[in-house]
């Protein structure tokens, strides 16, 4: 699809007396500020780059992912039923993916997994190696 375009935002933010939010290409902290200011906009959404790195919106500390990875885990542990095990196996293929590419034993036990413990497994081996 491409970046989003922000001049056409602009012009859409300046045509409107609603909220307008930006949306796409937003990679990291400073790409969320930039965007706001340059198109005007009242706030900024995220997809894929919040899945790689939950703490996006979060510039007071840099996160540890692993860690952000098994603190979700014990979030889904704490709220049974909230989230399905597909979703969360997704959701760690996305967290721990830089690991992922290089332990690949360990993306396919995640691809495999068939419970949660199975899935803090392959976090907590991925503390480890890391």
């Amino acid at each position: 699809m491409g970046a989003a375009n922000w001049d056409i935002i602009k012009k859409v933010k300046q045509a409107l007396s609603i909220p307008v939010i930006v949306n796409g290409g937003m990679s990291t902290y400073a790409d969320c500020l930039k965007a706001l200011e340059y198109t005007g906009c009242d706030g900024v959404m995220s997809s894929e780059s919040i899945l790689e790195y939950p703490a996006l919106f979060d510039n007071s500390r840099i996160y540890d992912l692993d860690h952000l990875s098994m603190e979700y885990l014990q979030m889904v542990e704490a709220y049974p039923g909230e989230a399905d095990l597909k979703n969360v196996r997704s959701h760690m293929h996305k967290f721990l993916y830089s690991g992922l590419k290089e332990h690949t034993d360990l993306r396919d036990k995640l691809s495999d997994s068939k419970s949660l413990d199975t899935i803090k497994e392959v976090v907590a081996e991925m503390i480890l190696r890391r």
